[in-house]
Formats: C-alpha cells, structure tokens, sequence
C-alpha cells in the first residue's frame, strides 16, 4: 500500500512539473516566434591564450545586467 502511495505522489509530482513546461506544437514557425522567442542567440569568442581576468571580458560586458539578475534571484 505504501509503495502504491509513493508511486502517486511520484506520477502526481512528475505530471505537474511536465505541465509547467510546456507548449503547444506549432506548425510553419520558421523563422521562430512567439512567447518563448527571445532572439537570435549571441556567438563569442573565447580566447583561452588570453590571461584569465581578461577571457570573458566581451561576455561579461555584453551580460552584465543579465548575471547581476541572476545573482539577485539566488538570494
């Protein structure tokens, strides 16, 4: 009876968190759009010759709100 009880609460848990991830499947959606699209995806580069402090320099640059964000959610 326990193991049937776990085994809800296991199916009950994984179809929640499933649902909150979802969307529905669209046709003729290129090039993309819609909620989820945020834009074409930034490319750099990374020199790994460069001293360590001075790598991610553009990257940091160019996502420093974004990082900041991050780091206040986390609190």
């Amino acid at each position: 009876c326990f193991g049937r009880f776990c085994l809800f609460w296991l199916f009950t848990a994984v179809s929640v968190v499933s649902l909150q991830y979802t969307e529905d499947c669209r046709a003729d959606m290129y090039p993309p759009n819609g909620p989820t699209f945020k834009g074409d995806v930034a490319w750099y580069t990374v020199d790994l010759d460069s001293p360590p402090n001075k790598r991610w320099t553009a990257v940091i640059s160019d996502k420093k709100k974004d990082v900041s964000r991050l780091q206040s959610a986390s609190q």
